[in-house]
């Protein structure tokens, strides 16, 4: 990462007040504890309420102070020195109350009817197959499952299948640390009428900015490496076409009732100021556990996208400032090699989250990927051995040295 790059971010992460701010405004900006907000005149507030005009904070599911400062950062990061037309990139947010309100509100923003189609990967994130399968194609909504590497499967798809609404992608992959192709995704998805998003969660706008290479949306788990301290949670929808997200993605949040509270807003925010120091120390340390690893007696594969062996390295080079803090570790010996090891860990934490300070470890099999049918998950490398690793920020030697001894544990 260039130096003035990650002051750029820095800076957007940092500042709470707008350019010229009075002495009286605050230096962190407070939490709005209150569910309601005083109205504007009798007139005014009923054409807001009407949606005929621009709408100010009136009541907590419609948004607060807290969310709307948090989702002007989140759009300025995603929309870092990228241009469109001769102009600067425009972003519009719209922050949930968790990743899966995020994920769950922009498909149903998209006003899907039977006979749609979406084509997505087959091992995108556990909750969101199964809200895929429970909620969408029980309406007739079909959901095609396969591997997003092979360009010319996915143009079949959009060829022959009509119509796809949506190619949807994660990148890089929360469990198997696979990346994939972004701007070819979305020529593909843009050929054929389709829209394409991306789910960022652990790239970050930080290290992958998705709408450089075309994407439509991008969602975050914001609980994840955006906040990084596993103390708050949110999600945020990002898109380029500021009225859709102003007006459908925002018009979800409020009928389904998703809103980020004002404290994990909050806490959100602060998590931001450090995001660029921490993703520093992340990625660093990633390298040097996945390095350290390679090679072990008990593991048969380390999947890092920094190491040069890995089969996405090329891709996740040409799109992403550098290599994210997550890898997986196949073990030799299968569901019960990888128990092993998580029982006998003593310095990393069994969880199923990621993105905090301190180095996670879980199994996807048996956890965030429990409900994806065992078929599928083997089929896309989620095996009864693999482990997910979230490496903290912590010295690098402790990390590297409770898991060589949880591997070689009896």
């Amino acid at each position: 990462m260039k130096a003035e790059t990650q002051s750029d971010f820095q800076s957007i992460c940092c500042v709470d007040q707008a350019p010229g701010s009075r002495t009286s405004t605050p230096h962190v900006q407070p939490i709005y504890a209150t569910s309601t907000f005083v109205y504007p005149p009798p007139e005014e507030a009923m054409e807001i309420f009407a949606e005929l005009k621009e709408r100010p904070h009136l009541y907590n599911r419609w948004g607060t102070p807290n969310t709307a400062l948090v989702e002007q950062k989140l759009a300025a990061l995603e929309s870092h020195g990228l241009s469109e037309n001769g102009k600067p990139l425009q972003l519009e947010a719209v922050l949930f109350s968790s990743g899966m309100a995020a994920v769950s509100s922009l498909f149903l923003s998209l006003g899907l009817t039977p006979g749609d189609h979406i084509v997505t990967q087959g091992n995108i994130y556990g909750t969101t197959t199964e809200f895929l399968d429970a909620m969408l194609a029980p309406i007739g909504v079909r959901i095609i499952y396969g591997d997003l590497h092979d360009m010319e499967w996915v143009e079949k798809q959009l060829r022959t299948h009509s119509p796809v609404r949506l190619i949807y992608l994660e990148t890089p992959t929360n469990a198997t640390a696979r990346c994939y192709d972004i701007a070819q995704l979305a020529r593909i998805a843009h050929t054929y009428g389709a829209k394409c998003a991306v789910d960022g969660t652990l790239g970050t706008p930080y290290l992958q900015q998705p709408f450089a290479h075309g994407a439509d949306f991008v969602v975050h788990s914001a609980t994840k490496f955006l906040n990084g301290h596993s103390n708050s949670l949110t999600g945020v929808v990002i898109g380029r076409d500021g009225a859709f997200v102003k007006t459908e993605v925002w018009k979800m949040r409020k009928l389904l009732g998703g809103c980020a509270g004002s404290f994990d807003a909050w806490l959100l925010n602060m998590g931001l100021k450090t995001l660029p120091l921490r993703m520093e120390q992340h990625c660093n340390n990633a390298m040097r556990v996945a390095t350290a690893l390679e090679g072990h007696s008990a593991i048969r594969r380390v999947r890092y996208l920094g190491l040069e062996e890995h089969p996405d390295h090329k891709v996740a080079a040409r799109q992403m400032r550098a290599f994210g803090g997550v890898l997986s570790l196949e073990v030799a010996g299968g569901l019960e090699a990888a128990v092993r090891v998580l029982r006998n860990v003593r310095h990393c934490t069994v969880t199923a989250t990621l993105g905090a300070m301190d180095t996670l470890i879980q199994h996807p099999a048996t956890m965030t990927h429990v409900k994806v049918p065992r078929e599928q998950r083997e089929a896309h490398e989620i095996t009864d051995g693999l482990l997910r690793l979230s490496v903290g920020i912590e010295d690098p030697e402790t990390i590297i040295g409770d898991l060589r001894q949880a591997l070689e544990a009896p």
